[in-house]
């Protein structure tokens, strides 16, 4: 059970650091843009 929440809690940072990385994209495309 141990190695289940400990999957879980890497699952949860990862699609934080996912999220993270695509706003950053998405914020340099508009001042890229303006």
């Amino acid at each position: 059970m141990e190695s289940l929440s400990w999957k879980r809690d890497f699952l949860i940072k990862w699609k934080i650091m996912r999220s993270y990385e695509y706003g950053l994209r998405e914020h340099n495309k508009k001042r890229a843009i303006a």
